[in-house]
């Protein structure tokens, strides 16, 4: 992500995406679907579509480092993957809460 200040305070203000070739350069605005912190028990974060929220949802290509801002289940050919169109779908869902990314480690 990219944060900018404005009126005194560090907002997201765009969304950088690894793709196969470089990076998919995104507005905040614009992410496709986004969700509150509020949200992230809900199945999936709530619903697609809203924007403008706290976090971006983010979905990985199977199989490859590529991640995309809309899930894709079509194509599952190989050569797919390679491409914009490479798989990734939404049924691995999973927003850490605080405390689970910070326990010290044993």
């Amino acid at each position: 992500m990219v944060w900018a200040q404005r009126k005194g305070r560090w907002v997201p203000s765009k969304l950088l995406l690894s793709q196969h070739q470089g990076y998919e350069t995104i507005d905040w605005a614009d992410i496709a679907n986004t969700f509150r912190s509020s949200d992230a028990k809900r199945l999936r974060g709530g619903s697609d579509g809203l924007q403008g929220r706290d976090h971006p949802k983010v979905y990985v290509a199977w199989s490859k480092h590529a991640h995309f801002q809309t899930p894709l289940t079509r194509w599952v050919d190989p050569f797919s993957q390679l491409m914009k169109w490479a798989y990734r779908g939404e049924d691995w869902w999973y927003f850490p809460v605080e405390g689970e990314l910070t326990s010290p480690v044993a």
